[in-house]
Formats: structure tokens, sequence, C-alpha cells
């Protein structure tokens, strides 16, 4: 009977081990390696833990979390050195990459950047950006206005000697709508 306990003791002490996972609070976030440093339940600091477990910096999604809330550390094999968080209780942002995609989420709005042609949508209070290069979104739609006033005024200049000359109120009216009125909404949508 007491050979039974021992290797029952045996087994018991050799399959005991350390939780796996465990519950800590950030302590403090670092977005360019993208790790952490945490307070565990008991008192005890660790840094330098991921926020992914793969070390790679292609095709991965990061969840960014608040400073001063909870998270899951996870072991990662048998390294106590070796962590990564499994699950947050708050977000601070998220951003990832896919192949040429990039994009970033947080309080503030969105941001997608697109590829080669470096493409950029940014949403935010502020309102819309589109960007495609060094071309804006709102640049192309200020000179299309920018035109039409222009046009306005020499259609204004033309003087009709038979026949009916331009109407230059309802011209003028019009080139106060491109130029005052749209402007004035389109600053509503796009940043300036």
């Amino acid at each position: 009977m007491g050979r039974d306990k021992d290797l029952q003791d045996a087994l018991r002490h050799l399959v005991s081990r350390e939780p796996e996972t465990f519950i800590a609070t950030v302590t403090k976030v670092d977005k360019e390696t993208k790790t952490i440093e945490v307070l565990d339940t008991d008192g005890f600091d660790f840094y330098d833990v991921r926020l992914t477990s793969v070390i790679d910096d292609n095709n991965k999604v990061v969840q960014f979390p608040k400073e001063e809330t909870t998270v899951l550390v996870s072991r990662i094999g048998n390294n106590d050195n070796t962590l990564f968080v499994s699950a947050l209780s708050e977000v601070e942002s998220i951003e990832g990459t896919i192949e040429d995609t990039f994009f970033h989420i947080d309080k503030e709005g969105y941001t997608f950047e697109k590829g080669e042609d470096d493409v950029l949508l940014n949403i935010s209070n502020d309102g819309y950006l589109i960007q495609k290069g060094d071309v804006r979104l709102k640049d192309v739609i200020n000179e299309i206005q920018n035109q039409v006033a222009s046009l306005c005024d020499e259609v204004n200049k033309i003087v009709v000697s038979v026949g009916v000359t331009p109407n230059i109120g309802a011209i003028t009216a019009i080139k106060t709508a491109v130029t005052t009125t749209l402007n004035t909404e389109i600053d509503k949508i796009l940043k300036p």
C-alpha cells in the first residue's frame, strides 16, 4: 500500500505545475515592440509579454490593451519567460497588416493604407481623408469648384448683340453655390 501511495504522490508532483494562464493588470504598453508589462495578482511584475503569440511581423492583427486593465497571460511551452496575452478586458486600439494592406482603429477613428499606390482612407471626427499617392480627393473637388467658378466668370463676360444675353444673376448664383455653399458642405465631410 505504501508503494502505491508513493507512486501516486510522485505522479501528482510530476503533473502539478504552476497555472499556464494567469490574470494580470497592464502597467505599460509598448506599441513599437508589441509587448506589455503586467503585474499579476501575487504582485509579481512580468516584462516583455507579447501581444501576439507569434513574433513574425507579417500578416497579423494586434489588439493593444488599455493600461490599468485586466488581461489573461499564458505561457508558451514551459518557459516562464515567454508569455503572451491570450485575452484582454478592454481594447485601446487595433492594428493589423494583411499582405500590403495596413489598418489602425482606435477611439479617434480608422486608418486604412493600401499597397504600392499609397491609397489612404482615414475616418475621424474631423471628417474623411481619401488619398492616392499625393492626390487628395478634397484637392480635386476644390479644383473642380475653382474651374467652374472661372467658367462662370468667363460666361458672364459674354455680350450678345442679337439674341439673349447670359443671365448674369443665375450664373453668379451657380458660382456662389459651387464655391461657397458646396465648399462648406464638402468641408464638413472631407478633412481640409
